[in-house]
């Protein structure tokens, strides 16, 4: 169970000076024995100076502060701290404390007294000899010199002292030592304090070597390809006497105020940045704790007092006794209203501080069980951690209740021996690194609105302090890490990685680790060269992680030194790869944080190592990428090309494409070449020359179609390829020259070229640049050279497969569709001339063929020709010509056609010139083809030709049908012939009537069932029509009816203005309103008479209808 204790008086505040013991070293040593027993004498001043009073009876040293004997009282579990400041060295032995022990902090039932320091070659060699101690045969009751709750304390001496702050001395009496001393001194008091500058310089040695560098370890820096993951400057912006002669015993880092503690009592807050707030004593003794929440700071110390002030006022400071030495103590959330706070120590206990009712502290006991004393307390929201003989314990002051405890490991004899170190990198994970042990625990949170109904009723902690939107109800173990070395600091990293201060007994200095926080991989180690590093112990070195506002920075202090780490940033790494030589890796990783201008510097740098290397190859790959043009395009101001940086490319172009042709590089460098900047053309011409007199004729057309023609001398390259073609054939170069000559608008001397190359566009380059007239003579080569033997006997003769027609007649169609286009630029007759002195004339048939559906007037001269052309190239269509032209002779072309015998085209010339007799007997004697006789006869619009065909048919059966069937309905007859057409009547029955008696006609009764069936099926089909016309109009009209006698329901509550007239009202339809017929039609069209019937009614609407329309 929880216990409570209550002071019987109220807390008092500080405002006395803290009570300094002076006496005799015979007075010290009475009352130490007479009191404690011989246990150990404990001397809590770093800055206090050594008076030696030894002699050769055996004389013991002492220390005085101010003059005096500051002595304190230890119990049983006592370790000793080393201590050596400006002042001199002094022996301190702490209780419950391992700070400052070396290696003696692995002696728990020895206790060493640090008799002698020697000093050699500036460095400090501490001789320690170990004699046991003496069990008290009357322990102590745990009593300890502390403050009284009424003795006061002077305000002024918790406030800025400037003899601390400004690290003077004030030792009374012959003891005073001189500042100048702690520098100078003679041999056998040599100072182990380094000059500010070697501070200095021992600090960046130890920053880029993981081993520590000195001066031996240089080669080796220089060696390294890679900077260090981590740079280092020293903590110097502390007040003079810390560090110096006040040695630093623990810290507290927040995200507004850092807070430093001293051995001596001494308390400095700053801000983040080291600006000061102010300086002030706390306490008698070494500060063990330090806490603060913002507003508030807490420290605790040995002298058994827990100090209380406000960061902001300096007066609001309050001390609490309790008795014992207090390694920790943390404020509870909302302290400012609450005044609540968790401290533990020497007393076994934690205990929970609040303020009862009448203001008097109230403490309460958290923990049951006595396992050796609270060594760390951490808060996080309502969780409270702590750390003892027992383990770790994660209790809820919320629930109040445990939530985790973890045993202490097998390998830790005494807690007290290693702090443990407790991070919270994210919101719900706790990092504890004790010993060699790291825990990583996950905290389960559940969201709440008020905690109070998760608490005992009876419960005497203040619910409304821990009243927040969350709380912790679980801890879970997630995963264990073990190392070989102690851990003296943890934080997070990134990229899952921990941050560690790892010690190891015997080493000079501690190291900073990075491990992975699942596995424990180590992935850096770098020894920090810390000052006098080698006479502290673990619990003298802290690590605290902060922030800058823009970067992640890492303290690391000790007692007597302090260094800030910080990630290098790529602007450090640049820097150190330059001063490493590797300027490739320095461009590489600088593009977005130097300007481009020092950025090409630093890679020309890396272009000459190349070059002077020999490795042209890779000085021309590089020089693409770092001479590259786009970079200024894309990192101009306002996205606007950089003249000045252009200008500066092109300089170095230059500069180095010269280098590379002096030196024979020239293939290496004719494919980077730019083309976007302005080089001398001579660059150019000389690498296209170089590919061309080595005959390499494959690279130099990869150059000339990569390369505008602007970079080069264009005349220049043309005479040189001129040059090799006439000596040379090479189908590749002629057609990049006659390219050249294309772009360069020179195609008329790309024209021969053109013809060797047999390029199938060469009429239509002709026609693009307005050749056609100036090269006529050369058309019918050009539309006949890439034909094949085959295909030009085709053209000479018009006469071959099918399939091969049609073949050529699409090769040719694109040049005569080109031709056609530019007719007005070249005339047809100057073509049909060149190609029929070339024995052309199927060319010029497919021609002018295609040229009169394009142009018929055009065609005029050549349709008397085209009569012929179509009888010997297309006999098919010579009907269709003569049906639509007229510009021919006709004369001469029946005389061909009877010549060739072409009947169809025969009956239409005989028919158009009015032999239709003769016409009509070519095709009842020639074809026999009653259908087309039919046919022909309609044309002539002729009663006499129906006559003859009639009289002549009766002696052939064949006709004789036809025409009865005609007769009947010519609708369906045969040949598409429409009956509508017939411009008179034929009556079957006279066509029956003539038959002869002896002629057979086969199929005659069929034809007349036909005409009756045809008969019965269209008078049946007029009277379905009729009907459903019939049908149709009824109900269009009863619609029409309905529409004008329907009526419409209104509401006279809504139109009482109108209903309240007896007059006339109208509905519009589709605007859904009412209204009078006065106001319609207006009062002059008003209808004057009377509806009374439903015929009165339609008339009246009627009325109204075109009374509006008019």
């Amino acid at each position: 169970m929880d216990s409570t204790e209550t002071e019987s008086t109220n807390d008092y505040a500080i405002g006395a000076d803290l009570v300094t013991v002076r006496m005799s070293l015979e007075e010290s040593t009475a009352q130490t024995n007479t009191q404690l027993g011989l246990n150990e004498l404990y001397t809590a001043a770093p800055d206090s100076t050594k008076s030696s009073q030894s002699d050769n009876d055996g004389q013991k040293d002492i220390i005085t502060n101010g003059g005096g004997v500051m002595v304190g009282l230890c119990s049983s579990n006592t370790s000793h701290s080393n201590e050596t400041d400006d002042a001199g060295t002094h022996a301190v032995l702490t209780e419950g404390v391992s700070g400052g022990h070396g290696p003696h902090a692995e002696i728990p039932k020895e206790n060493a007294i640090r008799e002698q320091t020697t000093h050699q070659n500036g460095k400090a060699t501490i001789k320690a000899t170990t004699k046991a101690v003496e069990n008290d045969p009357h322990p102590h009751d745990g009593r300890e010199d502390h403050i009284g709750e009424k003795d006061h304390i002077n305000e002024k001496d918790f406030v800025d002292r400037e003899d601390l702050v400004e690290g003077e001395d004030h030792i009374d009496g012959e003891d005073h030592i001189d500042g100048e001393d702690l520098i100078d001194g003679d041999e056998n008091h040599t100072s182990i304090i380094d000059t500010p500058s070697e501070l200095l310089k021992n600090l960046d040695e130890s920053s880029a070597n993981k081993a520590g560098l000195n001066d031996n370890d240089t080669d080796s820096e220089a060696e390294e390809d890679e900077p260090p993951l981590l740079k280092y400057s020293r903590l110097s912006k502390l007040p003079s006497t810390f560090f110096k002669r006040d040695p630093v015993s623990c810290l507290h880092v927040n995200e507004s105020i850092f807070i430093f503690a001293t051995h001596s009592g001494m308390v400095h807050l700053c801000k983040p940045d080291y600006t000061p707030i102010r300086t002030f004593r706390a306490h008698r003794a070494s500060i063990l704790s330090i806490h603060t929440d913002g507003e508030f700071v807490a420290t605790g110390s040995m002298d058994g007092t827990v100090v209380i002030g406000s960061i902001v006022d300096p007066k609001d400071i309050t001390a609490f006794d309790f008795k014992r030495p207090i390694h920790s103590v943390v404020l509870l959330k909302n302290y400012n209203k609450a005044r609540m706070f968790v401290s533990g120590g020497n007393s076994e206990k934690v205990i929970l501080s609040s303020r009862n009712w009448i203001g008097q502290r109230q403490d309460t006991t958290l923990n049951t069980e006595n396992a050796g004393g609270i060594i760390s307390i951490q808060c996080k929201e309502d969780l409270l951690i702590w750390v003892n003989d027992a383990g770790i314990s994660f209790y809820s002051l919320a629930l109040r209740k445990f939530l985790l405890q973890i045993d202490k490991p097998e390998g830790i004899l005494r807690a007290d021996l290693y702090w443990p170190h407790v991070n919270f990198p994210e919101n719900d994970t706790i990092l504890v690194a004790w010993a060699t042990y790291i825990w990583s625990l996950k905290l389960e949170i559940k969201s709440h609105e008020l905690l109070g109904s998760l608490v005992d009723s009876q419960s005497i902690i203040s619910t409304a302090t821990f009243t927040s939107k969350a709380k912790i109800i679980g801890v879970t173990l997630e995963n264990i890490l073990k190392l070989d070395a102690l851990i003296a600091g943890i934080c997070s990293f990134k990229n899952d990685l921990l941050m560690l201060l790892a010690y190891t007994p015997g080493q000079n200095s501690p190291e900073l680790m990075l491990v992975n926080s699942t596995d424990g991989e180590l992935v850096l180690e770098e020894e920090i060269g810390l000052y006098t590093a080698a006479s502290l112990g673990l619990n003298d070195y802290h690590l605290h992680k902060y922030s800058n506002g823009a970067i992640e920075l890492y303290l690391v202090v000790s007692a007597h030194d302090g260094v800030v780490a910080e990630e290098l940033t790529l602007k450090d790494r640049v820097d150190w790869y330059l001063d490493a030589g590797a300027f490739d890796k320095a461009w590489e990783i600088s593009e977005f944080i130097i300007s481009k201008d020092e950025r090409l510097i630093i890679g020309t740098k890396h272009l000459a190592v190349l070059v002077e290397a020999d490795d042209w190859l890779a000085a021309a790959t590089f020089m693409a990428v770092l001479l590259d043009p786009e970079y200024s395009s894309i990192h101009g101001a306002g996205g606007k090309v950089d003249k000045n940086y252009m200008a500066n490319l092109t300089q170095q172009w230059e500069m180095w494409l010269g280098k590379f042709i002096s030196s024979g590089h020239i293939p290496l460098v004719a494919p980077i070449i730019p083309q976007s900047i302005h080089l001398d053309a001579n660059f150019y011409d000389t690498f296209l020359l170089y590919y061309l007199h080595a005959k390499n004729t494959n690279a130099f057309i990869v150059l000339l179609r990569k390369w505008n023609r602007s970079l080069y001398s264009v005349k220049i390259v043309e005479n040189a390829m001129e040059e090799y073609l006439e000596t040379t054939e090479c189908h590749y170069l002629r057609e990049a020259l006659t390219q050249i000559y294309i772009d360069t608008f020179d195609a008329a001397l790309a024209i021969p070229h053109l013809m060797l190359l047999r390029r199938s566009d060469t009429l239509k380059i002709l026609s693009r640049h307005s050749l056609l007239a100036s090269h006529a003579d050369l058309i019918p080569t050009i539309l006949t050279m890439n034909l094949s033997l085959e295909e030009q006997e085709l053209v000479h003769s018009g006469a071959g497969p099918p399939v091969l027609v049609s073949q050529l007649q699409k090769q040719l169609s694109p040049h005569i569709e080109l031709l056609i286009h530019h007719r007005h630029e070249l005339k047809p007759e100057v073509l049909v001339d060149l190609l029929n002195q070339r024995d052309l004339q199927y060319i010029s048939f497919l021609y002018l063929r295609k040229l009169m559906k394009v142009d018929t007037d055009s065609t005029i001269p050549f349709q008397d020709g085209l009569v012929s052309l179509y009888i010997r190239f297309c006999t098919d269509g010579l009907l269709e010509y003569l049906s639509k032209h007229n510009h021919y002779d006709i004369e001469r072309a029946i005389q061909l056609c009877e010549k060739e015998r072409m009947v169809p085209e025969l009956v239409y010339l005989l028919g158009k010139v009015g032999q239709n007799r003769k016409a009509l007997m070519l095709i009842i004697n020639e074809l026999g083809d009653a259908e087309y006789a039919i046919s022909f006869t309609q044309t002539q619009h002729d009663r006499e030709l129906w006559e003859y065909l009639i009289d002549y048919s009766m002696d052939k059966p064949k006709f004789i049908r036809a025409l009865i069937e005609l007769s009947n309905d010519f609708n369906e007859g045969c040949a598409g012939i429409s009956a509508s057409s017939i411009d008179y009547h034929i009556d079957p029955v006279d066509i029956v009537s003539k038959i002869p008696h002896d002629v057979e006609i086969q199929g005659l009764r069929a034809s007349i069932c036909k005409i009756s069936a045809n008969n019965d099926l269209s008078l049946l089909v007029n009277k379905k029509v009729s009907q459903i016309i019939s049908t149709q109009n009824r109900q269009t009209s009863s619609g029409f009816v309905d529409m004008k006698t329907r009526g419409f329901e209104v509401a006279p509550d809504e139109h009482v203005g109108i209903f309240d007239k007896f007059e006339t009202v109208i509905k519009r339809i589709l605007e859904e309103t009412l209204v009078t017929e006065k106001d319609f039609l207006g009062e002059d069209l008003v209808w004057r008479g009377f509806s009374r019937t439903l015929r009165d009614k339609l008339i009246h609407q009627e009325y109204i209808v075109e009374a509006k329309v008019t």
